[in-house]
């Protein structure tokens, strides 16, 4: 006996027993996180389904369920080489990661989704896919335009106008046609409506980008920084919801260790 006591004995070895059990459960959990990008998941899930969507919320015991069995699918398209891409509607968070910008992020084909985006790109690429719309849908736009026209422009000159327009305005375009595009889609039956038919943008992340908009004084830099702070304020809830993600596995591993 080192000290003449097995009282104390016992206590060293159990100290020593549960430092080298939670040195084990942290390096499993953490080679889970990086085996199956927990944090990749959590980044995309925060942005495709947070900042740029509206998704309903649900209540915690759905919610748990929800993110077990999302985490199951993760795991068998992880196994077997399956995309999400295939199965996500036309959206802008889906067009966000679909970037060339946020693709290069990924370190290899099976670990394509990020893990971490710095915020000035973030702004950048979001501002670029909502660019990149207004061209997909310029016939569209000009139409609407031509039709609350008060003077007696032909379409070839609102056109003209329009392409010539500043990128703020340009957006500001595009958030104005996917606001009726969204009227339009809440006109629809339930019965009718299909996973293409979903909006593009819909109405929370609309009114957002129109809240940031207006604060920028139709100023693209001002906007910038405006989407950026946004960008940071949602990271900061991010970080809160792995930590308890984390927690949640390390509690179920000292469960199964135990």
């Amino acid at each position: 006996h080192m000290f003449n006591s097995p009282l104390l004995d016992v206590s060293i070895g159990l100290v020593f027993v549960f430092l080298l059990y939670s040195l084990l459960i942290t390096t499993i959990n953490e080679a889970i996180a990086m085996l199956f990008s927990l944090r990749s998941r959590m980044l995309r899930f925060a942005i495709v389904e947070r900042m740029l969507a509206d998704t309903n919320p649900i209540n915690r015991w759905v919610s748990v369920v929800k993110g077990i069995w999302e985490f199951l699918v993760e795991c068998w398209r992880f196994i077997t080489g399956g995309s999400r891409q295939a199965n996500e509607a036309n959206t802008l968070g889906t067009a966000f990661f679909n970037h060339p910008v946020i693709k290069n992020y990924g370190s290899s084909s099976v670990y394509s989704t990020p893990s971490y985006i710095p915020t000035k790109n973030f702004a950048t690429v979001l501002v670029e896919v909502l660019k990149s719309k207004f061209d997909s849908n310029k016939n569209e736009i000009v139409d609407n335009a031509r039709a609350r026209s008060a003077t007696e422009e032909t379409v070839e000159m609102i056109k003209q106008n329009l392409e010539n327009s500043p990128d703020i305005m340009k957006i500001k375009e595009v958030l104005d046609h996917y606001y009726r595009k969204f009227e339009a889609y809440k006109a629809t039956t339930d019965d009718t409506k299909t996973k293409t038919d979903v909006p593009f943008i819909d109405q929370e992340t609309l009114n957002i980008l129109s809240m940031h908009l207006k604060n920028s004084g139709f100023d693209i830099d001002k906007f910038k920084q405006q989407v950026e702070t946004w960008f940071d304020d949602s990271m900061h809830r991010v970080t809160g919801w792995y930590k308890r993600q984390a927690q949640a596995f390390l509690f179920c591993l000292g469960l199964i260790i135990a």
